[in-house]
């Protein structure tokens, strides 16, 4: 596992729960993810779970959009932010 932080975006690291908001993307691409975030005023964080991980069916990949920050969970597959770190 390698973890770190590109561009406000926590890689293998999951914030999980307080969700508000979960979209489902045909690519796994964080910044969509990340811009959504930073496009929605009620959103804090957010986190995108790839279908590589085989998290949640393993079928999509899933962007949620968080009402706080969570405490981040090391997590392989899964991209992780918060908001105003867009270009940290």
């Amino acid at each position: 596992m390698t973890s770190g932080l590109r561009r406000g975006i926590e890689i293998n690291v999951d914030r999980p729960g307080n969700d508000i908001v979960t979209v489902d993307l045909a690519d796994p691409i964080p910044e969509d993810c990340q811009t959504r975030c930073e496009s929605n005023p009620s959103c804090r964080a957010w986190s995108l779970v790839t279908k590589p991980s085989g998290l949640l069916g393993g079928d999509v990949n899933r962007c949620s959009l968080k009402s706080s920050v969570s405490e981040a969970k090391p997590t392989v597959g899964v991209f992780s932010g918060r908001r105003g770190m867009f270009s940290f």
